[in-house]
């Protein structure tokens, strides 16, 4: 398992990127919200968090960790309950 040399900083960067892309792209669900019943969307934003997620735990540098972490809240975004 590789090591990446993170320090606290960084590792709450990791959580709050993912807290930060989610929070921004579920901020506009007010008045225009679709409902979500496309199969097609939701499939690929499942794809999407998959693939960050494998993403992340392959990566060698925090830096690749926090990206993979955004990733995944653009991926997940709109697929909670509302």
């Amino acid at each position: 398992m590789p090591q990446l040399h993170a320090g606290l900083a960084d590792l709450e960067w990791t959580i709050n990127a993912y807290n930060l892309v989610f929070a921004c792209f579920n901020a506009d669900r007010g008045g225009t919200r679709r409902p979500d019943s496309v199969a097609g969307a939701l499939h690929a934003r499942l794809t999407v968090f998959v693939l960050a997620s494998a993403a992340a735990a392959n990566v060698d540098h925090h830096r690749g960790l926090i990206v993979a972490r955004s990733v995944q809240g653009l991926g997940c975004r709109r697929r909670v309950a509302g």
